[in-house]
């Protein structure tokens, strides 16, 4: 079984995180886009402020991270 290594980018905003995952991407690797980005834009798009408090956001964002995670793992069944 081949051995399967995962990444976590983390930094302050402009430090290039988006710019790498949209890099490796085009490279063919498989990347978990940004949670916390996609859950700004919905806000934005929906006349809401960007973020809402601390302990809404990181529920918002466990909550993105784990319908991903529940996705891949029905892929693999």
């Amino acid at each position: 079984m081949p051995m399967t290594n995962r990444f976590v980018l983390s930094g302050g905003p402009g430090g290039g995180k988006s710019a790498l995952l949209a890099a490796l991407a085009e490279r063919g690797y498989p990347v978990v886009p940004e949670s916390a980005r996609a859950i700004i834009r919905s806000r934005l798009q929906s006349g809401l402020a960007p973020r809402p408090e601390p302990a809404a956001f990181a529920q918002a964002i466990h909550a993105a991270l784990s319908a991903i995670a529940d996705c891949r793992h029905a892929m693999l069944l």
